[in-house]
């Protein structure tokens, strides 16, 4: 993404029903590039639809809901914890039913240790959040629905609204990821470097270990001419010579 992505995704927050041509203008791009930097900013996954998000307040929507769904105790594979592929069918079930929800997805509960559903309801008041709730309930994949009400003016805006920061962070996330990754492959290609040298170094020690044996197994103050040591030393490299071509043949 570059600025001109961001001046995009800026207008296009603030005026999802504005015209390419004027977007085009206001931008001072040709209408066809502007084309083709949304299409693109859709391929990227950057941006998924740029529709109208209106104030839930505004039509009496007061109570906004936050939800932590739960699968039924039967219907989490018997393992206790359900699958993310089972909580997005399940998803799918309820977004289909209910026209409340503002927004939906499959999370996990840290302190349970479990995949569950998070959901952003608009209600007009108690008994409509009841009656909706409820209702959810009689499904029986379903289990424990926790809620908190959110007392956030404007919640729509706030969920989707984009701004310069909240880009700014995502490049530098992004940015300190690539960092990161790159000192752990220079720290694995040191590990190895070591292992290497390591190898190298026992092999070295190997060979020290074997003349130091040899030389425990022939002391050498019992031999009075040394001349003789050294023919006893290169007997014992003939031999070793020897086993080895065996071992090869």
């Amino acid at each position: 993404m570059d600025e001109t992505d961001y001046k995009i995704l800026l207008a296009l927050s603030e005026n999802s029903r504005v015209s390419f041509k004027k977007l085009a203008q206001s931008l001072r791009l040709k209408t066809n590039r502007l084309q083709y930097r949304i299409e693109k900013l859709v391929e990227q996954g950057l941006l998924s639809s740029y529709t109208s998000i209106f104030n839930p307040e505004s039509i009496g929507l007061n109570k906004i809901i936050l939800a932590h769904i739960a699968s039924s105790s039967q219907h989490s594979g018997g393992t206790g914890n359900p699958t993310v592929k089972f909580l997005e069918d399940l998803l799918e079930i309820i977004l289909a039913d209910f026209d409340e929800i503002m927004f939906a997805s499959v999370g996990y509960d840290d302190l349970k240790k479990e995949n569950i559903l998070v959901m952003i309801f608009a209600f007009y008041d108690s008994d409509h959040q009841s009656s909706v709730i409820e209702a959810i309930k009689e499904n029986p994949l379903v289990g424990v629905i926790e809620t908190t009400e959110l007392a956030i003016s404007n919640i729509s805006h706030r969920l989707f609204t984009i701004t310069p920061a909240l880009l700014n962070k995502r490049d530098t996330i992004l940015r300190n990821k690539m960092i990161d990754d790159e000192k752990e492959h220079q720290r694995h290609a040191k590990e190895h470097e070591n292992d290497q040298e390591s190898d190298d170094s026992g092999e070295e020690d190997s060979e020290f270990e074997s003349i130091e044996r040899l030389e425990e197994d022939f002391d050498i103050e019992d031999i009075e001419d040394l001349e003789d040591y050294s023919a006893f030393i290169d007997e014992n490299e003939e031999d070793k010579k020897e086993d080895d071509e065996d071992l090869e043949f």
